[in-house]
Formats: C-alpha cells, sequence, structure tokens
C-alpha cells in the first residue's frame, strides 16, 4: 500500500525582498563615502610610496603601493555591488 507524503512548497518571504529595497538606497549613500576614502587612500598612499623612495625606506614604498593598488580596487567593487545583490536576490527567488 502506497503512502501519500504531503509536498512541500517552498515560497520566498517576499516581505524581505520589499525591506531589500531600502538597502538600495543605503548602498548609493555608502557608495559616495567609499569613494571619498579610496581617494583618501590613494593620496595618502601615494605619499607613503613617495617618501619610502626618497628615504631609501623599501618597506615604506611597497605599503604605499598596496595601499595605491588596494584604494583603486575598493572603488570597482563598490560600484559592482549593487548589481551583485541584485543578481543574488533573482537567483535565490527562482526569477
Amino acid at each position: 500500500m502506497l503512502v501519500s507524503v504531503p509536498a512541500r512548497v517552498l515560497l520566498p518571504d517576499v516581505g524581505l525582498w520589499e525591506e531589500i529595497t531600502g538597502l538600495f538606497a543605503l548602498i548609493g549613500g555608502v557608495q559616495a563615502v567609499v569613494l571619498v576614502a579610496a581617494t583618501a587612500g590613494v593620496i595618502l598612499g601615494a605619499v607613503l610610496w613617495a617618501g619610502g623612495h626618497a628615504t631609501g625606506l623599501g618597506g615604506v614604498a611597497k605599503a604605499g603601493r598596496l595601499a595605491v593598488a588596494g584604494s583603486l580596487l575598493v572603488p570597482v567593487v563598490a560600484m559592482a555591488l549593487p548589481g551583485w545583490i541584485g543578481w543574488v536576490i533573482g537567483t535565490l527567488s527562482g526569477g
């Protein structure tokens, strides 16, 4: 004799997606702060790089180069973040 097992239906919580729309507005403000911080990071890194090179301190020059490189990559990630969030939401909701 076959026993009927009720099927589980998984539905997304649409209330959650409505709350996430507020996150997109917040991300716009965060992106502006990230751009200002990245600009400051590039300037500080360039000063460290130049100072380390001028004084012969290789460690300081290397830290400056890494600061400049990191400060240039951070805005790229910050600008792509809203698109990634939208993609994740679309993927998780099956759309």
